[in-house]
């Protein structure tokens, strides 16, 4: 928790672009970001660098930063799940591999979405029982996995249906390419999707 809190807030330049006469005029001003910070080494407001590793683990605890803003470089490999359950899009992929990859950051096992989800459906699991168990989302997913319809590792661990879902957010500029490009990228996901499946069924048969 001390290390997460002790982040120091980081330096944003912002460019302020307004008309002066007949042309364009930017001046240039700095805005503290104490809440959100992009992913990547930055200076902080006393000029001392703070490193990435630091934002992200700080991004995966309970504490601030709660946005953390990254380009494609973020979309392979780091883990956010912990502790979010949305995803951004500023500006959506050229395809839907990459699409499912930056949701995938926080589409994980145990992801928070489940955990939520877990909590407000299998809380009776842990009450009433005297003390405190060990681990409490141990005797959650196991109770969840005996209720599930099928038996497979997915559920509760991956997929865990309530209330609270990964959530996918894509600003809808006005004359901007997302406007059809999303279409387009949910359709090609679906069929990504259906391929993958049917993929595995024909391998499960063939084994």
């Amino acid at each position: 928790m001390a290390h997460a809190l002790a982040i120091r807030p980081s330096q944003i330049d912002v460019d302020d672009v307004h008309v002066d006469g007949e042309s364009l005029a930017i001046s240039k001003f700095q805005m503290r970001g104490r809440f959100a910070m992009r992913l990547a080494d930055y200076k902080d407001e006393d000029g001392a660098v703070a490193r990435l590793g630091g934002v992200r683990e700080a991004f995966n605890s309970p504490f601030r930063p709660f946005v953390l803003a990254t380009t494609s470089v973020g979309q392979e490999g780091p883990d956010f799940h912990p502790y979010c359950y949305r995803v951004y899009h500023w500006n959506l992929p050229s395809n839907p591999v990459d699409l499912e990859q930056r949701e995938g950051r926080v589409h994980r096992f145990k992801s928070h979405a489940v955990r939520l989800n877990l909590a407000e459906r299998q809380a009776d699991a842990i009450r009433g029982g005297g003390r405190s168990p060990d681990d409490p989302w141990r005797l959650m997913c196991e109770r969840a996995r005996s209720e599930a319809p099928v038996d497979t590792d997915r559920i509760p661990y991956w997929i865990y249906e309530g209330s609270v879902r990964v959530e996918r957010r894509v600003p809808m500029l006005p004359f901007s390419r997302e406007l059809t490009r999303l279409a387009w990228l949910k359709r090609s996901l679906t069929q990504v999707e259906q391929l993958n499946w049917t993929k595995r069924e024909h391998f499960s048969v063939s084994h």
